[in-house]
């Protein structure tokens, strides 16, 4: 989430801007909460996997997956469907921000499409989603509240 309270309601802009944050090129990002998220314009095997559905891919320049250096981007929450062209994207790149050091939590719902949650947003799945994410989000920004106040 970014420190100056405006939310994209976009994980691939939001991970984007968490990127830019890392590198000194965009305002700080405290946390990120990616739900099946776009990272990738690379051929991936869930979106082989998944050869009808349409396309998610943005143009590569935007693409967070592709950001050289992760170091110091925000703690991340990362969540996704068994059953999306958009998976191994996003365990893809859960794995990258581990490899660089920060802080990642990935959940990987079985079972699941692309918009579940939308869906059936009453299902006892999407309430353990919702769950997670405000839970996610309390943790962070509790622990921004409780950082020194910076200049």
């Amino acid at each position: 989430m970014p420190t100056d309270h405006s939310l994209s309601p976009q994980a691939t802009a939001s991970a984007n801007r968490a990127s830019g944050a890392a590198d000194g090129t965009a305002p700080p990002v405290v946390f990120q909460l990616l739900h099946q998220p776009v990272l990738d314009d690379r051929s991936m095997p869930s979106k082989d996997e998944f050869d009808e559905t349409p396309g998610f891919d943005g143009p590569a320049d935007a693409v967070p997956a592709r950001a050289g250096e992760l170091t110091g981007v925000a703690s991340t929450l990362i969540t996704c469907s068994e059953l999306d062209p958009l998976r191994d994207e996003a365990v893809d790149y859960a794995l990258q921000l581990m490899w660089a050091g920060v802080a990642t939590e990935l959940h990987v719902f079985p079972g699941t499409c692309h918009g579940f949650d939308s869906l059936l947003p009453e299902w006892e799945t999407s309430q353990r989603l919702f769950e997670l994410q405000g839970a996610a989000l309390r943790r962070a920004l509790h622990e921004f509240h409780s950082e020194p106040t910076r200049p």
